[in-house]
């Protein structure tokens, strides 16, 4: 089975200069499994350095007030939107 998760320690020695949330889940409860800092790095690889920095800001406020699932969300949600605009993909709306 493959894992869906690594050390803290060896994401953030894979990502030195990556900017991360200050607030996250880091799987203390089961030591230190499933915790999110491998999540997190994909999405914001996905980022320019600016919206790295937003991209932080709003999951520290997010995870304060709503916890680990809807900050996930929201940083995936921003990932994907930022990703296509970076892109050049644009949605064209009314008619």
């Amino acid at each position: 089975m493959e894992r869906s998760y690594k050390s803290i320690e060896s994401v953030m020695a894979e990502n030195i200069g990556l900017q991360f949330p200050q607030s996250f889940y880091r799987g203390e409860d089961v030591g230190g499994i499933e915790n999110d800092t491998l999540y997190i790095a994909t999405q914001l690889k996905r980022l320019t350095m600016a919206q790295r920095a937003k991209a932080c800001e709003a999951y520290d406020m997010v995870y304060a007030e709503h916890g680990r699932y809807e900050a996930n969300t929201r940083l995936r949600n921003f990932a994907d939107r930022c990703e296509k605009a970076n892109l050049g993909v644009v949605t064209r709306f009314g008619g």
